[in-house]
């Protein structure tokens, strides 16, 4: 009987709208244009030299943890070495069925909650569609797999099976490091709901399997901590502005969706005026998220309801305590907490309002009845409208929705950022001709490092330790004054063979760099490579022409 109503299922049109669910994931995840982000390629690379044998690093033969997410990079690797695919298309494809995994999920706690079909597919429609997430989970971020994760965790714990949920929570911290949120949200709701057993076993299990990861990674890299979340913490140039990170986290709080109709814009871009709008459309959606966390625990689903609210809150708290520089993917797993307690919460204020017409209009149920399909259409339409006008305010800033969509899948090359530092890195490969120790400068070291064979310089730290000598006051008293500002200190320090860099991170160089270093090559107006004075004749004919060619 029970096979009986699985095959049932697919004749039914739940079955249909899923399968529409799935092709826009497939459209806006796999068949558009990439975005690329410099930050997922850090991943990438630690995978590829990981699958190549040389362990989990960024450079060859310096043990630093250079990942904050090496769950992650791990599994991206050795589907890489099963499969060959290139990692860039292969993270795509990942987090395409990590956002299928969150799809499924969703409808389950869907239907739980006793949200009607069509309502129910109209959020999970603007769900698949929150422009943060749709962006980052193309570029090949680990963001969807965090959240896909989570779900697991949540359901674990519902069922009671703590044995998988304290394994999946032990991992957790490996794929993100705002795990600590989630450990915090579920203890609590464990807890209220007096689940004091499985409390114990689930989060021994976890601890344990923590704890393992960091001995592990103690004894590999000989620290724990990602050497990226060191850099943040001590590093001058990744502070915020006191009091920035808390205001601007609950000002964006006014863009979140299906409120996002009522500002229309982004708040941090805007005057004071705005802000205040957007923070009164910030407190207009909290309201709606704890309706929606009110019904979801009326429905008897308590867990999800406080781990989901608990996480939504603590995420914010973290954020506003940590204060980091504020970067729209940190922000994309409270943004899609957000936006599923909130469509649960218009649910439960629209059910509110049709029963309550009901009661008082009995006689014109034919009417009501048909109020529901056309109010849900309206929201569908509105929120589906809005996503693309952030999604343009975030990419383009001045084009039209539909032109900024087009634009996103009629052209099948990648983002021009790209190609400048693939075509650096083709460059530079040529010069070092296969030796690793060569090495360049750079101050964004995703993408070129990704295609890049040799050793990197990381200005910024995130996984060169040495970067951040610059930072103690005898290694900048000894600097020239000319090369204290921030990165000619890294660079003047170490002195790397070459310099790649983008134009808008360097200041104005003085004199004495270029009686160090020799710009020999523009990739284009924004991408710039130096050469030290002291190697130039060792290049040989053969890469001068090539320098000179590219030029």
């Amino acid at each position: 009987m029970e096979r009986q109503g699985r095959l049932r299922f697919f004749f039914r049109p739940e079955a249909g709208l899923l399968l529409l669910q799935v092709l826009f994931l497939a459209a806006t995840r796999l068949w558009q244009r990439p975005i690329l982000t410099d930050d997922a390629y850090i991943h990438f690379r630690n995978a590829l030299n990981w699958s190549d044998g040389k362990g989990l690093l960024f450079n060859s033969g310096e043990w630093v943890l250079g990942t904050t997410s090496p769950i992650y990079a791990l599994v991206l690797a050795m589907l890489h070495r099963i499969t060959g695919i290139e990692l860039p298309p292969l993270a795509m494809g990942f987090n395409f069925l990590a956002d299928v995994g969150i799809l499924l999920f969703c409808l389950v706690w869907f239907r739980r909650a006793g949200v009607p079909l069509l309502f129910r597919h109209a959020a999970l429609l603007i769900l698949a569609a929150e422009p943060q997430r749709m962006i980052y989970s193309s570029t090949g971020m680990e963001l969807s797999f965090f959240v896909l994760v989570i779900f697991a965790i949540i359901e674990s714990f519902h069922r009671g099976r703590w044995l998988a949920g304290g394994l999946l929570l032990g991992c957790l911290g490996w794929i993100r490091p705002e795990a600590v949120v989630v450990w915090v949200a579920l203890a609590g709701a464990l807890a209220i709901e007096k689940r004091y057993r499985e409390l114990a076993r689930g989060y021994g299990c976890a601890i344990a399997v923590a704890l393992a990861f960091c001995l592990a990674l103690l004894a590999t890299y000989g620290s724990f901590v990602p050497h990226s979340l060191h850099a943040k913490a001590v590093a001058s140039w990744f502070r915020a502005a006191a009091g920035q990170c808390d205001v601007e986290f609950f000002m964006n709080l006014g863009n979140l969706m299906p409120l996002y109709p009522l500002n229309g814009f982004q708040a941090s871009w805007g005057t004071l005026a705005d802000k205040i709008n957007s923070s009164i459309v910030a407190l207009a959606q909290i309201g709606v998220m704890m309706v929606g966390a009110a019904y979801l625990y009326q429905r008897r689903l308590k867990l999800f309801a406080m781990t989901w609210t608990f996480f939504a809150l603590g995420y914010y708290v973290f954020y506003a305590l940590t204060s980091p520089p504020i970067m729209y993917w940190y922000a994309i797993p409270y943004y899609f907490a957000s936006l599923f307690l909130a469509a649960l919460g218009w649910w439960a204020l629209l059910k509110l309002a049709l029963e309550r017409a009901e009661n008082q209009w009995g006689r014109r149920q034919s009417r009501i009845a048909l109020a529901y399909p056309v109010i849900t259409v309206c929201f569908l339409v509105l929120s589906l409208v809005t996503a693309s006008r952030r999604s343009l305010a975030f990419e383009f800033r001045g084009e039209s929705a539909t032109s900024a969509l087009a634009f996103r899948f009629r052209d099948p090359e990648p983002g021009s950022r790209e190609v400048q530092y693939r075509r650096a890195a083709e460059t530079l490969n040529a010069w070092i001709d296969g030796d690793e120790t060569q090495t360049v400068g750079c101050t964004e070291i995703g993408i070129f490092g990704y295609y890049f064979e040799g050793r990197i310089l990381d200005a910024f730290g995130l996984v060169s330790p040495q970067a951040l000598e610059v930072m103690r006051p005898e290694v900048e008293a000894a600097l020239d004054e000319a090369f204290r500002p921030f990165p000619l200190n890294v660079f003047m320090r170490s002195r790397p063979e070459y310099i790649l860099t983008a134009s808008m991170f360097l200041p104005a160089m003085p004199e004495e760099f270029f009686s160090v270093y020799e710009e020999i090559h523009r990739a284009d107006i924004a991408l710039r490579i130096f050469v030290r004075k002291d190697i130039f004749e060792t290049l040989g004919d053969a890469s001068l022409h090539v320098a000179r060619q590219e030029s």
